[in-house]
């Protein structure tokens, strides 16, 4: 479990590391260095304890001051961060709304919120679902970050949806960057 919970640190702290270049379609954004979804699989192959790994380990790099330099020092200082749970191709839910993480405080209560919020349970595994949600949440927000990427974790293949590979391609192409967390606890 340490050793997952060191690996999510390691992800996120990478995630907020690097350049490139993205947009947003707000009047207004707010520009930030990253906008950044953590996608956690809670379909019927986690069980409690691996969905709890993950919930646990994202808290805890939220809370790992190594994680928050990275973010307040970073060019503007400032992350969009959002969680969503998915499973199948039309089963995701937004756990914790996109949120502007500029300090100790915010990426603390970020984890606040999230260690708080009940993990939920869904049928099905779609990753290509949860990176075409994650697409459409970077569409729908109020930032404009150097960098987008999805954290995308499971346990599963794509059961249900289209091809990985076709939202996987169509992604990158516009720039997003994906990350892949395998959870491979049992």
């Amino acid at each position: 479990m340490r050793q997952f919970h060191r690996w999510l640190r390691v992800a996120v702290f990478s995630a907020l590391s690097g350049a490139g270049v993205a947009g947003t379609a707000s009047a207004d954004p707010l520009p930030v260095d990253l906008e950044l979804v953590l996608a956690v699989d809670v379909s019927w192959s986690m069980d409690y304890d691996e969905q709890l790994l993950q919930r646990s380990g994202y808290v805890a790099a939220l809370r790992d001051p190594a994680v928050i330099n990275a973010i307040t020092g970073g060019g503007w200082g400032k992350v969009a961060l959002t969680y969503v749970e998915w499973a199948g191709a039309s089963l995701q839910q937004n756990i914790v709304p996109w949120t502007l993480i500029d300090s100790p405080a915010a990426a603390n209560q970020f984890a606040d919120a999230l260690d708080f919020a009940p993990i939920g349970r869904m049928r099905r595994t779609s990753i290509s679902g949860a990176l075409n949600h994650g697409a459409r949440l970077f569409e729908a927000n109020d930032f404009a970050g150097l960098r987008r990427v999805i954290d995308i974790s499971g346990d599963g293949a794509n059961n249900q949806g289209l091809p990985v590979t076709v939202l996987r391609d169509q992604l990158v192409a516009a720039g997003v960057i994906i990350n892949g967390l395998p959870v491979m606890v049992k």
